[in-house]
């Protein structure tokens, strides 16, 4: 019985992408278990997928080539023209496949990363070959083109592992200034979110309509960032109520003149 060569050859090309499906699954079950022996995180799962996916791709195409005894030369060769019209078609995505390889190979942006590009700003959720993907502070996913990321002025919020807030506390004129600044440095000092280490503040920012204002300038750790607005609005309000002084309300005095007449 004679096998049909074609047949033959579309029978090898479907073993072959098992094969490399199965290698791409056992390169990542692997990679992932090794860093957790290590002790390390596993801190981009989706990009190292596609940088998987893109390496055994490659090898699939080059490996189907061959079984099917295709040269790319000739091929190139053969388009003349018609290998022009698409070179300029598709110049936008290997504008776009080129930036990614930049972007994964420099590490300028990192999947997890807080980050902000053009008019877009979250967490990169994935670098993938054409697109950056990125998940809005309300819950969208952008996807960015990679040329656009790597030509951007890219800023990454908080990359340490503390961030800062800063907020201002308003004192009645008719306070103790020295209690008001002992109890605002308290209301840091005791609080179990701030981050003591990294230089916390309390500074004078000016005499406002109602009150003198103070700015306070703490750091926490990124993952409290809920929890140390509640847990530090708290303590200051405690600590100038133990120094017997209250967050004056906006106040309006009006004067009339004595005899003044309304129209």
């Amino acid at each position: 019985m004679t096998v049909n060569p074609v047949l033959w050859k579309i029978a090898v090309t479907i073993v072959f992408a098992v094969v490399l499906w199965g290698l791409y699954r056992v390169s990542y079950f692997f990679l992932a278990r090794g860093l957790r022996i290590a002790g390390k995180e596993f801190k981009a799962p989706n990009t190292t997928r596609t940088i998987l996916l893109v390496f055994y791709g490659l090898i699939g195409i080059f490996g189907v080539l061959k079984i099917f005894g295709l040269s790319v030369t000739p091929l190139l060769a053969s388009l003349g023209i018609g290998g022009i019209v698409v070179g300029l078609a598709l110049q936008e995505p290997l504008a776009n496949l080129f930036s990614g390889i930049l972007i994964l190979t420099t590490g300028a942006v990192n999947e997890g990363e807080a980050i902000g590009v053009g008019d877009d700003s979250g967490t990169v959720e994935a670098v993938r070959m054409n697109h950056t993907l990125i998940r809005t502070w309300d819950g969208k996913l952008v996807l960015v083109p990679n040329r656009i990321v790597w030509n951007s002025r890219i800023v990454h919020f908080w990359p340490g592992e503390a961030r800062r807030l800063e907020f201002t506390v308003g004192i009645p004129y008719d306070a103790d200034l020295e209690a008001a600044e002992r109890a605002l440095w308290k209301a840091i000092r005791t609080s179990e979110t701030v981050v003591q280490e990294l230089g916390n503040n309390v500074i004078f920012k000016g005499f406002g309509p109602s009150s003198i204002d103070y700015n306070i300038y703490i750091w926490f750790r990124r993952e409290d960032w809920g929890k140390v607005q509640n847990e530090i609005a708290r303590r200051v309000v405690e600590c100038l109520e133990e120094e017997g002084i209250s967050i004056p309300f906006p106040q309006l005095d009006l004067h009339i003149k004595n005899g003044g007449k309304i129209k």
